[in-house]
């Protein structure tokens, strides 16, 4: 016998067959249906729950007035207290409230296992059959307690090994992929150990299954990881394997600019806890913000799949992640050239489509300028009154050391496009690879009021040649509220202290931007650059030969005054044919 549900205003007719809705909308009767009318009301999917703690139902309304890390503190000896039986109840409690508001799913992230007893994950189960609710069972845990530097009392942690045996078996018991889904979720980077973190995405990975855990939920965790590890919390996870699309992580309040842009790349996801902050007052999630970091591209394909421009734009967005270390650089060169490669299919008359690729072919290294030009100058030829493509071009007649003609280009964009902040900086630059250093620092300040500097590499370096560090230092500061941690902001800040003789803080950053490469080599050119200032051209020639290796080169000019004094160190020129741009 079935269940169908008429009369609705929408979405119509529902009908229900062994617990799944089999259709919707118009549905023709059958014998022996069971009808409940609905006539006049509307139909909603159920609420999803996506972050929820079951088993602190007992405790709600204790430990009032304190942050998380007191509240924790507190509470953790109460919860090791609480045996198989208090789980159950906690969790039958919560889920009915949740099933009587309307939540149809709800992710249950259980973390302690008093006395190691991990049968409290069966009564979780079992508590969701009961009421009827899907459940996605986040396998939590801990193994980092006090004594080690974590903040849990040791009694409430688990071995490493303990912990995997259990998920492992928690798998096989109850994992249907329909009514309960498990997830393998260690609790915290405050709780767990790295070991404990990469164990546990190897194993999720091995069974295809999601990962989940707390993320930059209060500024005292910040403070944390970075004590004990000198990295930002979404910097630590990343090394760890963590962030990425099959991971999902709660509160995420403590975001900067390029964590963002990170986590949407990725698509890691974030389940964001208005009812916690409120309680806590740690402050909200920036939801917006990661919402529109979710690619804008990605949105539009999914509308329609043969959105050409859509295609070409999400190849942009590739190249430039991976420019800025926020995608792996191959992974952001094979993406956008599948994107692009797609836009073409769709529409091969299509400028953007030939502009996406063409730039591909000569963002990325190693370049393959031949490539790249006959496809800018086919975008061109398609729209020759855009001054994007134009920029493209000279960025590829730049980099092959064709000043002159790159320049050209360059002004036909500028007179294109008169207001574009960037295409009047780039434009100076280029006269800086030219050395004509006061016609460049006169165009660059003409483009004050079009629009936010610092947003590549060389801004720096044309206040340098100018002589006009502390004016550079000073406008850095304006541009750089909000946008601490972008990687450019960064490498412009290392490059003027280095030229005011600051040797320390910019070697530090070059430390931490070579630290960096060892995840994502995309950093070993910033740290190389800031080398090469400092006169440590060896180090500086290792790292941009560790890119090359590693086929991470951005947009690379041998003219940059920069690289001025190993020009014409035979290591240079190697690196340089390697990269395929023409030597000496």
């Amino acid at each position: 016998m079935r269940t169908v549900l008429r009369g609705a205003r929408w979405p119509g007719d529902v009908a229900v067959a062994d617990g799944v809705i089999e259709a919707v909308g118009s549905v023709p009767e059958r014998p022996g249906d069971e009808v409940i009318r609905c006539d006049g009301d509307l139909i909603t999917a159920g609420l999803i729950n996506t972050h929820h703690h079951l088993f602190q139902w007992m405790t709600r309304g204790r430990c009032t007035g304190c942050d998380l890390f007191g509240w924790l503190v507190e509470l953790y000896p109460v919860w090791g207290r609480l045996d198989v039986e208090d789980v159950r109840a906690a969790a039958l409690v919560g889920l009915g409230e949740l099933a009587l508001t309307g939540c149809t799913t709800a992710a249950d992230h259980h973390y302690l296992v008093p006395r190691g007893d991990d049968s409290v994950f069966d009564a979780l189960a079992e508590a969701a059959r009961t009421i009827g609710i899907r459940m996605h069972l986040a396998r939590g845990s801990m193994d980092l307690g006090e004594s080690q530097g974590g903040l849990p009392p040791d009694h409430v942690v688990e071995d490493v090994d303990a912990i995997l045996t259990s998920t492992e078996r928690v798998i096989a018991e109850h994992h249907d992929g329909e009514r309960v889904v498990v997830t393998v979720a260690p609790c915290s980077p405050f709780s767990v150990s790295p070991e404990l973190m990469r164990e546990s995405a190897a194993l999720a990975r091995k069974h295809g299954l999601r990962l989940h855990t707390h993320l930059a939920e209060t500024i005292d965790e910040e403070r944390d990881t970075l004590e004990r590890f000198g990295r930002r919390p979404v910097e630590l996870l990343d090394e760890l394997a963590w962030i990425a699309g099959d991971v999902w992580v709660a509160h995420g309040i403590h975001f900067d600019d390029a964590e963002v842009a990170r986590l949407g790349a990725v698509g890691t996801g974030v389940a964001h806890c208005p009812s916690s902050n409120g309680r806590l007052g740690a402050g909200m999630c920036r939801v917006a913000d990661l919402q529109a970091a979710v690619d804008y591209y990605q949105r539009a394909i999914a509308r329609d799949e043969r959105y050409a421009v859509a295609w070409a734009g999400l190849t942009d967005a590739y190249i430039l992640l991976g420019q800025r270390g926020d995608l792996q650089p191959a992974e952001g060169r094979r993406l956008a050239k599948e994107a692009a490669d797609r836009a073409l299919t769709i529409d091969p008359d299509l400028a953007e489509a030939y502009a996406a690729l063409g730039q591909l072919n000569v963002y990325i290294g190693p370049f393959d300028f031949e490539a790249g030009d006959r496809a800018l100058h086919r975008a061109i030829e398609l729209n020759p009154g855009w001054a994007i493509a134009h920029q493209y071009l000279a960025v590829s007649l730049l980099e092959q050391g064709r000043l002159d003609d790159g320049i050209r280009e360059l002004e036909t964009a500028h007179a294109l496009d008169p207001l574009s902040a960037f295409i009047t900086r780039f434009l100076a630059f280029a006269y800086t690879l030219k050395r004509d250093d006061a016609r460049a620092m006169t165009l660059y300040r003409s483009a004050a009021a079009l629009g936010s500097a610092f947003a590549t590499y060389w801004d720096a370096e044309l206040y340098q040649r100018a002589g006009a560090i502390d004016e550079g230092l000073a406008e850095l500061g304006k541009a750089s509220k909000g946008r601490e941690a972008d990687p450019y902001v960064r490498l412009s800040r290392a490059m003027l202290i280095a030229a005011k003789g600051n040797r320390a803080e910019a070697l530090a950053l070059a430390a931490e931007f070579e630290r960096l490469s060892a995840a994502n080599p995309a950093w070993a050119l910033f740290a190389a650059r800031i080398y090469v200032a400092l006169g440590d051209h060896d180090r500086g020639l290792d790292l941009l030969n560790r890119g090359i290796d590693a086929g991470s080169i951005p947009i690379f000019y041998k003219h940059q005054p920069l690289w001025e004094p190993i020009r014409r160190d035979a290591r240079f020129q190697s690196a340089l044919r390697r990269m395929r741009i023409p030597t000496d």
